[in-house]
């Protein structure tokens, strides 16, 4: 969850300030959390078995993958 908040900081910036950038990130980041939950990445508290870290990490590849 703490991920859907950026996705709304995200949001606040692409719509309040008009900032391109922010749009692009936030709709990586919203794909990269779809994969995640997909493919099961998830924390106990989402009925996974990984710890944040982990889930942190596949994001975070998920993203790099994203942005070349």
């Amino acid at each position: 969850s703490m991920f859907n908040v950026l996705v709304m900081a995200l949001d606040y910036l692409w719509i309040k300030k008009n900032d391109s950038n922010a749009k692009h990130a936030r709709e990586n980041l919203e794909k990269a959390i779809e994969s995640c939950i997909v493919k099961g990445y998830l924390t106990p508290d989402a009925g996974g078995k990984l710890k944040t870290e982990d889930v942190t990490k596949y994001l975070e590849r998920e993203l790099k993958a994203y942005v070349k």
